[in-house]
């Protein structure tokens, strides 16, 4: 059987932003070059113009935040740290920094600290629901299912279409016990696209481990 941990992990993928920046020439026009070979998937390339746009300004915040986002896409995971604690540390009001960060420190199984990140993005920007959705992921990898609901909750109050953040509640809805809410919320998230079959998966794994 799969620990709880593991379930979440394998249904839950946590999102990733990338960031444009304005400007034609120089550092930014490499920086947007990379998010262009990025977009393609091409990681590798991205990170060479992203490598280039910093030695031509060590102080380029986005290159450092989206060098971070492709080292994650190839799961180079401390390198990504590294780059967004100099996107951070360039601007420290960069929300989805932070973001990216804590979906760095969860991949290592580093909770507390992704809660952290979340925490600080949410302080900056209290409608981020993607940083409500992934704090609501880390909750329950961290047995807070309380908390995880309250995530969730707030998902749904800012996107009422959200089928990842349903399928979220019905999930920890589950490891509570409270079947009744956890199948409205199974419904839903299956009416609003989610996959069916993975999410009965999910459920049915969960209800064994009560």
């Amino acid at each position: 059987m799969k620990s709880r941990a593991l379930v979440f992990v394998a249904l839950f993928t946590l999102a990733l932003v990338i960031v444009a920046c304005g400007g034609e020439t120089g550092a930014e026009d490499l920086t947007n070059a990379g998010i262009e070979l990025q977009d393609q998937g091409r990681f590798g390339e991205a990170i060479a113009k992203y490598d280039e746009a910093i030695r031509l300004n060590s102080q380029d915040a986005l290159a450092y935040y989206n060098r971070g986002s492709a080292y994650t896409n190839l799961g180079q995971t401390q390198r990504a740290i590294q780059d967004y604690d100099e996107a951070i540390r360039l601007d420290p009001q960069n929300v989805d920094a932070y973001v990216n960060r804590g979906v760095s420190y969860s991949e290592l199984g580093e909770y507390q600290r992704a809660v952290e990140d979340y925490d600080e993005a949410i302080l900056l920007n209290p409608q981020d629901a993607l940083a409500y959705q992934n704090r609501g992921v880390a909750y329950s990898e961290l047995g807070e299912i309380q908390r995880a609901v309250q995530d969730y909750s707030q998902v749904i109050r800012l996107d009422p279409t959200s089928a990842l953040a349903f399928a979220g509640r019905a999930a920890v809805y589950t490891i509570l016990g409270e079947d009744g809410d956890a199948q409205k919320d199974f419904d839903r998230a299956v009416e609003l696209g989610f996959d069916h079959v993975l999410l009965v998966q999910l459920i049915e794994e969960l209800k064994g481990q009560r």
